[in-house]
Formats: C-alpha cells, structure tokens, sequence
C-alpha cells in the first residue's frame, strides 16, 4: 500500500472550544454502524441521554438549535469529557482529515471547510510539498479499476502542481495554463487517445506568454462568467443560512451595476491586494494553495467518471468565488486582512465540500460548459 499526505498534516490540532466555527453546529452528524451499536449497548451515566439523543433510524445525532446535542455551553463535548476521544464516531474523531483511496493507494488530507485546517493550509510557506511512503499492506482488489488511465492522472496532477507553483508567475496566468493543459487532457480522454494523451502529459511546456492571452481574454469577460457562475451557487443547498445572505450580498453589491461598475471594482482591489498587509504575492500564494488543495483532493478521482477538466474547473471557479467574496467585503469595509481571507475559504469549502448535492451539481454545470 503507498500512502500520502501534504507535509502539515501532521501539525493539525483541534482548536476545541476555541474554534470559530465548530464542525458541532450546523451539520448532520453521521455515525458508523460500529459506534452505533456501541452508543446502543452503552454502560455508564451518558446512556439515557445517547439514546434520547440519537435518530437511530437516520443514524446521526440530533440537533438542537442547530447545534449537537453533545455540544455543552462551553462548546466542548460531554461524550468526549465522559468517556475519552475513543467514545467519538469515526466522524467526529476523523474531522477535518479526510480520505481519497484508490487501487493500493491512500490519499490524505486536511479539509478546508475547518478554520484551522485552512489557516494551517493557507499560511503555509514556500511551495506545497507532500510525503510519500510505502507498507507491505495489501489492498483488496478493485474490480474493473483503469490502472492506465489513474497512471496518467497521477501524471497530469503533478503537471498541474509544477504549474501552479511558479510563483515568479502571477496567479491568474498560471491558472490559465493549468485550464489550458487540463482542457486538452480531457479533449484526448474523450477521444481515447492514450498514446497522444501520455505524449501530451509527458511534452507539456508552460508557456507564459499564452497564459497571459488567455488571462486578459477571460479578464474581459470575468463580469459575465461571474455574474452567471454566481447565480449557480445561488441556486445550491444551502447549509448555514448566513452563506445565503452573504451569497445575496455580494450579488447585490458587484453584480446589480453593470459591467463598468464590476470592472471598476475590481480593478481597486486588485491595487489594494499590493497595499494590504501581506501584499499581492502572498494573495497569490494563498490562492494557490486553494487551487493545490481542490486539486490534490479531486483530481484522481476523475478515474471513476473521466471529468478531467471539470476537476480543474472546481479548483478554479472555487478560487474565484472565494476572491469574489472577498471583493465585495473589501468593497463594503474598506480593507482586507490576511484572516478575513482564511475565514471565507473555510466559509466556502463547509457550503461546497460538505455536501454531495452541491458538489455534483457544480461537477455537472462544468460539463455542461466545457462541452
């Protein structure tokens, strides 16, 4: 079995009652059929209220005004002061790392719907880097997995990594390379072209030149791909009714003038990023950790369904919501502190990466626009 994880993985710890968004409210909580059956049989002062407190049928902790019903006034849970971390479901004592597992291969990661996960993440310093290692461990079989395609996906994803680690290279024009080699990757896939598609991968040069075209043409156009991409997020689940309001905020603000207003909006906070506290270049580099992050997490994964570039298309429309987010906070408050940007990528990742419905939805429309 081989194994992977980013190299801050291990530097996570919960931030407990201190945290600024408890994954304890706001969201179901499923329990494995272990720890149910464990909740069920409980012997100790907690088991009146583990059965009173759980929808057995459901299989998930109720809630009470939106909030677990563990979670005690000082946002910490009595089920773990009771009894130990060892008493939590697999969820609760997984959360935020997460698990992608593919033919004799393990993924991890830490999600960025958590505030210090995506503090960790986005503060990083210098380029992502990940380690890898191997055990004798061996995995069962996977009935009709595509040993070649997944191989030239891991290849692609290191492609996209070397690409959108040019610091020295401005944000937008490097995701533009990356939507430019993904594109064509997908082109070939469709095709079944496996010869040109290794020849693609194994051939591909950054060329900065074209990514600068590319950029100022999407530039051109950024108001009315947003504006349209802004009404699909509007027309998702919705889990935290402040990310409804804050979706409708920022319609309102950027969008409701016109082009010429959007424009001239943006134009001001791409100046005021240079004038910020941590400056245009480390913007950049929070992005694009954002971008490895969605990346990292997706990309492979597009062996079971073949949408190559949709997984790229995530990665890039999810930076580009969150700045836009954070172009309408700048617009209304004046200024942008280097948290307010971790805030809204959490914010963003708990309303997208926590829900299966939002994340089809998304993974469909870009289908539907790259074809």
């Amino acid at each position: 079995m081989r194994y992977m994880k980013p190299s801050y993985y291990d530097s996570f710890h919960c931030l407990a009652d201190q945290c600024p968004a408890s994954c304890c409210e706001g969201w179901q909580i499923m329990i494995d059929e272990k720890s149910l059956k464990r909740y069920w049989n409980w012997d100790g002062k907690l088991r009146g209220r583990l059965i009173n407190s759980i929808d057995w049928e459901e299989g998930a902790f109720l809630q009470y005004d939106r909030k677990c019903a563990f979670l005690n006034e000082q946002f910490l849970c009595d089920l773990q002061a009771e009894a130990g971390e060892e008493a939590l479901c697999s969820t609760c004592r997984e959360y935020p790392r997460h698990v992608e597992e593919f033919e004799g291969v393990r993924e991890y990661s830490l999600s960025l719907s958590c505030p210090e996960a995506a503090r960790i993440m986005l503060t990083e310093k210098g380029k992502s880097s990940f380690v890898q290692w191997e055990d004798e461990k061996e995995d069962e079989f996977e009935e009709d997995f595509d040993f070649l395609l997944y191989t030239r996906l891991l290849e692609a994803r290191e492609i996209l990594f070397s690409v959108m680690e040019k610091e020295e290279v401005p944000f937008s024009v490097r995701m533009e390379e990356c939507l430019f080699f993904a594109e064509r990757l997908q082109k070939l896939l469709e095709e079944g072209d496996f010869a040109a598609l290794e020849e693609w991968t194994e051939g591909f040069a950054f060329d900065c030149n074209r990514g600068k075209n590319s950029m100022e043409k999407r530039k051109a156009k950024r108001f009315e791909n947003m504006q349209k991409g802004w009404q699909i997020l509007m027309e998702l689940e919705h889990l935290e009714i402040s990310w409804e309001k804050r979706l409708q905020d920022v319609q309102k603000s950027l969008y409701r003038e016109g082009k010429e207003s959007y424009d001239a909006c943006y134009g001001s906070f791409g100046k005021a990023r240079e004038q910020e506290d941590f400056g245009s270049r480390e913007w950049d580099r929070m992005m694009e950790k954002i971008v490895i992050f969605f990346i990292y997490t997706y990309f492979c994964g597009a062996v079971y369904d073949d949408a190559v570039y949709s997984k790229v298309l995530l990665a890039a429309f999810s930076a580009a919501w969150i700045e836009e987010c954070l172009m309408a906070e700048y617009k209304e408050k004046g200024r942008l502190p280097k948290e307010e940007v971790i805030r809204m990528a959490y914010q963003y990742a708990r309303e997208i990466e926590h829900s299966d419905q939002n994340l089809n939805a998304l993974e469909d429309w870009f289908w539907q626009i790259s074809h």
